[in-house]
């Protein structure tokens, strides 16, 4: 899963500064003609050295991919900067450490590096969020905050934002706030549409509004791929509103259906809710 998704971040990097510099044609050369991306990283090109870096990174030779990426890192390129951030934060060719990813995060955010200086705001919030030797609440909402404030469409960001206002962590609880963000943040964020879902459900800092709720657990339910978990929390409440009438009309078929799928796709709840319905004792005439 963390392999899924570094490899979108490194190619959405590339995507996103080579546009902004006129540079697509080089780039291209570079990522996918490994021979000449290897000549003229040989020949001290910080570009190359990153893009042949991220050819090994992608091949999951992490070590090689370290070796180039700290020669380009070394001449000032921002991209390689985060690269080695990316490798410290997940573990890939070192041992996993948030403090030191911070420091290299930091540096590209330095070093202006287009697209990823919002990126390595959101990575530190990570960073110090996450348990470890330096978690601490207060500066990762400041970092996420960063990350929203330099990228509005930072969705990812405002999840995290959203989750700790409700929470309390690092900042105060407020649930009218955490319901706002939610609501903003499920644009995209499929964990923000469950919250957000949550908050019209149960009128948690918003007026209850089942409808609303419902639409957005059908727009999770209705991923293609990956998001497993996310999939199975929304079929299993689609089924309790089914089965309730909430929001829809009740009909109990539909309602065992989604029970059913949410079941398959490892919900608990809805395991030990078909678990309990087979044990019950059934009274004929």
């Amino acid at each position: 899963m963390k392999k899924i998704f570094i490899i979108t971040i490194l190619i959405s990097i590339y995507n996103s500064c080579f546009s902004q510099n006129s540079d697509e044609l080089l780039h291209e050369k570079f990522m996918f003609n490994t021979e000449y991306c290897k000549n003229m990283a040989e020949k001290g090109n910080a570009v190359a050295q990153n893009a042949l870096g991220t050819q090994f990174d992608l091949a999951e030779n992490y070590s090689e991919a370290l070796i180039w990426y700290n020669k380009s890192a070394l001449q000032g390129n921002a991209m390689a900067c985060y690269n080695i951030g990316c490798c410290y934060f997940y573990g890939y060719g070192v041992q996993e450490n948030n403090q030191s990813a911070v420091s290299w995060f930091k540096k590209a955010i330095e070093r202006q590096g287009c697209w990823v200086r919002d990126n390595a705001f959101q990575k530190i919030g990570y960073c110090y969020f996450y348990e470890g030797p330096i978690q601490n609440y207060s500066e990762a909402f400041l970092w996420f905050k960063k990350a929203t404030i330099e990228n509005e469409k930072d969705y990812d960001s405002k999840y995290m934002l959203a989750w700790m206002i409700e929470n309390g962590k690092g900042v105060k609880k407020n649930m009218t706030s955490a319901a706002k963000i939610y609501i903003d943040a499920s644009k995209q964020n499929y964990d923000a549409m469950l919250s957000a879902a949550r908050c019209y459900y149960n009128g948690l800092g918003i007026v209850q509004n089942y409808p609303e709720a419902v639409q957005l657990w059908k727009k999770v339910a209705s991923i293609q791929y990956g998001h497993k978990a996310q999939i199975a929390e929304a079929q299993y409440n689609l089924s309790n509103c089914y089965s309730k009438g909430h929001g829809v009309t009740r009909n109990q078929q539909t309602a065992d259906s989604y029970l059913k799928f949410s079941a398959e796709n490892g919900y608990m709840d809805a395991i030990e809710d078909i678990s309990a319905k087979k044990a019950a004792p059934h009274f004929g005439l």
